[in-house]
């Protein structure tokens, strides 16, 4: 069970390490095209590389572990949920990393990275919506991320960057997306979801860049290894990762470890974009991983519960 653990705790931190060093990649697609036309692309290979895991991961199963084994076409049987997940998720998505990719563009890797991972802090708190209790741990959470993000995004005539808006409103849109997807999930094939996922979100990114951007094969061809990279790694590897890891790791270490992303980020503007953060960012952006922590304490504790509960029984 342990050799499990550490191996799911590995792959989420290999999978924090990608997202991470995403955040440089999307920066310098972001020169030669727009947020539209790198989603689309993006999203059109990342869709095939989870359609060949799919198949691979079937194929797997088959020979290995024959009494998980479903063969492909009974995913039909789900097909109701499986489609209406991947419309809604899509959307939300499309939506939530157009808007991420935009933002890129007017700040930096680092910023950008501890700003996208609200999220974690989000996701929480949009429990009131559904009637849930809503912890202290949590609201704690909100006002240590409220001067974190002052101190991070701030400028000194008292405004904040169009980039670090973009970014906000887009770690809100990618909560709601955590949130269906937590309901979708369970009902239907994970990965099959994210495929269809992306196929959902290339179809309606491609017709808007095509209107409003006017992509050339050239401008996509001069970053189609930072394209590449986010596509096959950042999507499709990544996601896979966390899926694997999720099955031995509950959700409060998931999210810690995954929230390194932010770290990751900044260490990967400086190593390669030259990027350095002020005293005062530094600052802001210790406090908000301080309240990601914060955020997930009332579920480490009910986790660490349940583990002397079995212990004594």
């Amino acid at each position: 069970m342990q050799t499990n653990q550490l191996r799911g705790n590995l792959m989420l931190l290999f999978a924090a390490l990608i997202w991470g060093f995403c955040f440089v990649a999307q920066k310098h697609a972001a020169f030669y095209i727009g947020p539209l036309t790198f989603m689309a692309v993006r999203s059109f290979i990342a869709a095939i590389v989870l359609l060949i895991g799919v198949v691979l991961l079937r194929g797997y199963q088959k020979i290995r572990r024959p009494q998980d084994y479903r063969p492909l076409f009974s995913v039909f049987s789900q097909r109701k949920e499986l489609l209406l997940g991947s419309i809604i998720c899509g959307a939300l998505l499309s939506c939530g990393n157009v808007l991420q990719q935009a933002g890129i563009a007017y700040t930096t890797a680092g910023k950008a990275g501890f700003i996208s991972v609200l999220y974690i802090i989000i996701v929480p708190l949009l429990g009131i919506f559904f009637k849930r209790k809503v912890n202290v741990f949590i609201w704690v959470a909100v006002a240590v991320t409220a001067i974190g993000l002052y101190l991070l995004c701030m400028n000194e005539r008292l405004t904040i960057g169009r980039g670090d808006v973009y970014l906000l409103l887009s770690a809100v849109t990618i909560a709601f997306d955590i949130i269906l997807l937590d309901y979708f999930s369970p009902r239907v094939d994970g990965l099959l979801l994210s495929c269809l996922q992306f196929v959902v979100i290339g179809i309606i990114c491609l017709p808007l860049a095509a209107i409003f951007e006017h992509p050339t094969l050239a401008s996509v061809y001069a970053c189609i290894l930072p394209l590449l990279y986010v596509a096959v790694f950042g999507s499709a590897i990544g996601y896979t990762l966390e899926i694997f890891a999720q099955r031995s790791i509950g959700p409060a270490i998931t999210s810690l470890l995954l929230s390194l992303e932010a770290v990751f980020a900044a260490l990967a503007g400086w190593l390669i974009l030259d990027e350095i953060m002020s005293p005062r960012e530094l600052v802001g952006s210790a406090l908000m991983l301080i309240a990601i922590v914060l955020s997930q304490l009332p579920e480490l504790s009910q986790m660490r519960r349940i583990k002397q509960n079995e212990k004594k029984s």
